[in-house]
């Protein structure tokens, strides 16, 4: 068949299909938004009108950069290439209301026809849940890098994905990339290798396991007292181990000043005897 011939195209279909489509549109659930090559607002729906506190004919004619605390001119053009060339696109982003608050969004965007003319269509959902999960997320991130205790994550087999600065630092390294193709084991002294892979990962793999251990650095060969922490991270859905975790504290003041008190006691029992 010809490329250049005049049958049907998937846009004339849309076109064909758009009063119905829009029809059912308008009666979503979610956020309606129709807006010309320029941002200009040529249709929203019902809930959009609830959501922002305007009136449909105070919304349309209006613009995209009145509701969007986000989009510019600018952003837009650019958006428009990316649609253009790659397609549908999910977008997180911020609604700014009638009164001037605003809310979090995740949107659904797409290129069809309205009016026998190309446009962008988008459908709006409130994301505040998904917000507030995105800023426990990062909170979360925030206690684990600000963490003095190491903390880190392996595979189920115990080959490293993560550790954050406070293990780096204690073991010698400078980036988490130096992890690559390391292992829980190849961190600590030879003579605890055959203890890790029979007993100690074998149990965190089942549960758990805490004890005293020494973390060993590679270039220094330095040897760190650690009270550690390594157990299951289980996949939520399946409950199989999807990881181990590894949480250790540095205890060699501790290690310390447990000799100090035995040279104490050791001096205080000669000096008794004397």
């Amino acid at each position: 068949m010809d490329s250049n011939d005049n049958g049907p195209k998937d846009s004339d279909f849309l076109a064909v299909l758009e009063p119905g489509f829009l029809r059912a549109l308008r009666l979503a659930g979610d956020e309606l938004y129709v807006f010309d090559r320029e941002g200009t607002i040529l249709e929203v729906n019902d809930h959009a009108c609830t959501e922002l506190g305007y009136g449909r004919d105070e919304l349309v004619g209006s613009t995209l950069f009145d509701i969007s605390t986000r989009q510019t001119p600018e952003s837009y053009r650019s958006l428009l290439r990316i649609l253009d060339e790659d397609g549908p696109q999910f977008l997180h982003g911020h609604s700014r209301r009638k009164d001037g608050s605003t809310y979090s969004v995740e949107a659904r965007l797409w290129t069809a026809p309205y009016s026998g003319e190309s446009a962008t269509w988008a459908l709006l959902r409130d994301a505040r849940g998904h917000q507030s999960l995105m800023e426990e997320r990062d909170r979360l991130i925030s206690l684990i890098e600000n963490s003095s205790e190491a903390i880190a994550v392996a595979s189920p087999e115990g080959q490293y994905r993560y550790m954050n600065a406070a293990g780096l630092k204690m073991i010698g390294l400078e980036s988490v990339q130096e992890l690559a193709g390391k292992s829980i084991v190849d961190f600590h002294p030879e003579v605890e290798h055959r203890d890790l892979e029979e007993r100690i990962l074998p149990l965190a793999r089942e549960d758990r396991w805490e004890g005293e251990l020494f973390y060993r650095n590679p270039k220094s060969g330095e040897r760190i007292p650690c009270w550690m922490k390594v157990f299951s991270v289980r996949h939520s859905r399946t409950g199989r181990t999807a990881g181990l975790a590894v949480i250790a504290r540095d205890i060699s003041a501790h290690k310390v000043a447990e000799r100090q008190r035995d040279r104490l006691l050791l001096l205080n029992e000669v000096s008794r005897k004397v």
